[in-house]
């Protein structure tokens, strides 16, 4: 509690630990400030002291446990309601002040009053408003009990079963309602503990006023500045006394929204148990949907009726609106130019809001429509049999969920258009009230504000029924998702089935895009994928039979074959891909801006594709070279095995395979080592010593190579006497073969090993490297000996002497 007789500022109930901290400190002073600032100045004080309260505002102390909350609260009542009579007796006082101004006491000026005045309604209308959340506390514990016991309570429903679906309806908007209650019960208990931040912040300014006031009063001098001073002190705690309230007041707040909170939370728990097992015991039937029918029926002809209506009065506002422009027209430049041209702004006005209401019920007949839609849409899936159609429910929470997304887009924008018109008003309010009675401007201005009243009213109908039509949105999807959810494995599998075969034809006749003026669609790309695929298949078949039947029937070369292997391969992919164009009824002169793509792709680099796809062509028909030739070129030799449309294969003898480009084989010199035939020339080199019987040497080389199988007879190897080298007599052993049967390095190796054996039984020296020396006998040949030490010795002489 406060003390009205200190001068400390220690915070009641709801203060900042900063200010519980700050009031003990001052405690902790209170004598000093008695002694040193309080008791001068109630000493001294004269005729203010009746304008000083005789109570500060008590908080109620927090409820002992066992307390009943009840009578602490009726207790807490109580002392609000006596303090709140206090503060009204001082605002009485107060306001005294504003009528006796010659009697104020010296140094207290008018304007210092009017502030006493307002601190002092300030703390009265505190406590009021502090009373008012005492009682809403009360009432929403009260209802929180009684809440809790209804819930605690089996759920039950007066009604009998079986329920209609427009009963199920309307609990699932009494739970909607309650949840929107919640909500904006939430954001109101949020909205209180900012406001709660705030004046705590306030109470700390008016705490640190009420400061600089005492110090103030402790420096006056003169019994004037002494007057003032104590008067602004007590102005100033009044004014802090008024913001404790107001925070006391808000913490009361705060609790009585929290019951409300949770009251709210068990009557939405008690709605939805309701829901739940009304949900059970509903049943669509066959006659209700009959009712609905003729009730939807009912409401679209009373549409129609005021639509016909409409249109006669939208006829007639025009025709009035066209009066007025002609009568406007006829007055240019005249004194009542004004008055008639806002008399023809008002019929325009008015037309237009008869337009606009015009327009309204046509959607809103478009809107029974799409509701009645949507009650055929729930019966179907609530009874299929009755409805004589099972309805995919897939298919249907996709509908209803698309429905939904385009009213919640309907709905925000009918309200911006009824933010604009209010807007529009606000402004035309302001200019009827700026016109005096008898102007002549008024009563076309207020024609003009009555038809913003009447598209308001359209507007706001056409949202009324927005709101309904999304609310049985919602209601139906929720029953179809209810009804997915629980389905059996098997159901599920054959609903999805179902949707396949429903949606499968819509997909697959979907436009993807246009060639031409051709339509492209998944199901023609799928025909065409699968015509592709038979297409390649047989070309496939039909290239491996020509394979064998011009191989083994024929009887025509390796590379004959690769060859009409190849050019019928790009023919028939050829003819496959036309048939694909040709399916898809897309004309290949489609595709003629592909040639100036081409065209620049060839200026870019492309040219050496094609250049390389035209050489393997000319290759292939011309034949220079053919598979299993074997061919030099750019430095690698080896044997061709594989020509491509962009590249051919080179095996080279060590097993490395190169690709070479076709273009290479036109552009360089190529050694065609097979060019004709396989055969080709071989030699075998050896020498003899010298003295070495020639012939002899011929004939054991002649013989090997007789004896060897691979060589060919024909051309006979031949030997020959090469030459007369320094160190050998060369001979030469020249022999062919077919390189198809025979590999050249082995034959000669296995020639040089007969020849060393026949040389060696023979007595013949293959012969290896020599020098001859020559010595001049002429003259005599000095020789010496010469002794390692001996010419150490001597050496050794020479350098000392």
């Amino acid at each position: 509690m406060n003390n009205p007789d200190c001068l400390t500022g220690a915070a009641g109930t709801g203060t900042s630990r900063r200010g519980r901290l700050l009031g003990a400190a001052l405690m902790a002073l209170l004598p000093v400030l008695l002694l040193g600032a309080a008791q001068p100045v109630f000493a001294q004080a004269g005729p203010l002291e009746g304008l000083l309260p005789g109570r500060a505002h008590t908080e109620a102390p927090a409820t002992e446990p066992g307390t009943d909350p009840a009578a602490a609260l009726e207790a807490q009542r109580s002392e609000i309601s006596a303090l709140a009579q206090e503060a009204e007796l001082r605002l009485n006082e107060a306001l005294a002040l504003e009528t006796q101004t010659d009697n104020l006491p010296p140094g207290v000026t008018p304007e210092m009053a009017q502030a006493r005045i307002q601190t002092a309604r300030s703390l009265s209308n505190n406590y009021q408003f502090h009373m008012q959340q005492l009682r809403e506390l009360q009432d929403a514990l009260a209802q929180g009990a009684a809440a809790r016991a209804r819930l605690g309570e089996t759920v039950t429903i007066e009604e009998k079963p079986p329920h209609p679906y427009e009963f199920l309806d309307k609990l699932r908007g009494q739970v909607e309602a309650k949840q929107r209650e919640l909500e904006a019960e939430q954001i109101g208990l949020e909205a209180l503990r900012q406001l709660g931040a705030r004046e705590e912040r306030s109470l700390e300014q008016a705490k640190t006023a009420y400061n600089q006031a005492g110090e103030a009063h402790r420096r006056a001098v003169t019994e004037e500045e002494k007057n003032q001073a104590l008067f602004n002190l007590d102005t100033v705690r009044r004014g802090q006394r008024s913001a404790e309230a107001r925070i006391a007041a808000l913490k009361t707040g705060r609790e009585a929204s929290s019951a409300k909170i949770g009251r709210l939370m068990d009557e939405l728990e008690l709605a939805r148990r309701r829901v739940a097992l009304a949900a059970g015991q509903t049943v669509f039937q066959k006659e209700e949907m009959e009712r609905l029918e003729a009730a939807a029926n009912k409401d679209r002809a009373a549409l129609e009726e005021e639509i016909t209506r409409a249109r006669r009065e939208l006829d007639r506002r025009y025709s009035q609106a066209n009066d007025a422009a002609r009568r406007l027209e006829r007055a240019l430049g005249q004194q009542d130019e004004p008055a008639l041209a806002a008399q023809q702004r008002a019929e325009q006005a008015r037309a237009e809001a008869t337009q606009n209401l015009l327009a309204v019920l046509e959607s809103l007949l478009e809107i029974e429509s799409d509701a009645l839609g949507v009650w055929r849409l729930r019966f179907s899936v609530a009874n299929p049999e009755a409805a004589g159609e099972r309805t995919s429910l897939r298919a249907a929470e996709t509908l209803l969920t698309e429905k939904l997304q385009h009213y919640e887009s309907l709905r925000t924008v009918f309200e911006q258009r009824l933010s604009a018109l209010r807007a529009q008003k606000g402004g035309m309010d302001r200019d009827i009230e700026g016109l005096v009675a008898d102007d002549p401007l008024r009563a076309p201005l207020t024609r003009r504000r009555a038809a913003l009243d009447e598209r308001e009213a359209t507007v706001a109908r056409m949202l009324d029924r927005i709101g309904r039509m999304k609310t049985l949105l919602r209601n139906v999807l929720e029953d179809v998702r209810t009804r997915r959810s629980a389905l059996s494995p098997a159901e599920r599998a054959a609903a999805a089935w179902s949707w396949v075969r429903e949606n499968a034809g819509g997909v697959l006749d979907r436009e993807l895009t246009t060639i031409g003026e051709e339509s492209i669609s998944p199901r023609k790309l799928l025909y065409a994928l699968a015509i592709l695929i038979a297409g390649v298949v047989i070309s496939r078949l039909l290239l491996r039979y020509l394979r064998h039947y011009a191989a083994r029937r024929l009887k025509l070369g390796t590379n004959v074959v690769y060859v009409i292997e190849s050019l019928t391969r790009y023919a028939l992919y050829l003819l496959v891909f036309y048939t694909v164009l040709r399916f898809l009824n897309i004309s290949p002169t489609a595709f003629a801006f592909l040639g100036g793509a081409v065209a620049i792709g060839v200026g870019f680099g492309a040219q050496n594709l094609i250049s390389n796809f035209l050489s393997g062509l000319i290759i292939m028909g011309e034949q220079p070279i053919r598979l299993d030739d074997i061919v030099e070129v750019g430095g690698l030799t080896g044997r061709v095995t594989r020509m491509g449309a962009r590249a051919s294969v080179l095996r080279t003898f060590s097993g490395i395979e190169v690709l070479v480009p076709n273009s290479k084989f036109l552009e360089n010199n190529v050694v065609n080592w097979t060019l004709t035939d396989q055969k080709m020339r071989f030699d075998v080199t050896v020498g003899v010593a010298h003295g070495s019987p020639t012939r002899k040497v011929k004939e054991i080389m002649q013989q090997a190579a007789e004896k060897h199988g691979l060589v060919l007879k024909d051309p006979e190897p031949v030997v020959v006497f090469q030459d007369f080298g320094d160190n050998a007599l060369v001979f030469a052993l020249y022999f062919w073969l077919d390189l198809g049967n025979a590999d050249s390095r082995v034959v000669r190796s296995d020639l040089r090993f007969m020849l060393e054996k026949k040389f060696h039984e023979a007595g013949i020296s293959i012969a290896y490297p020599q020098r001859d020396l020559h010595l001049d006998s002429l003259k005599p040949l000095e020789v010496r000996l010469l002794h390692g030490g001996g010419a150490a010795e001597e050496d050794g002489g020479d350098k000392e002497a």
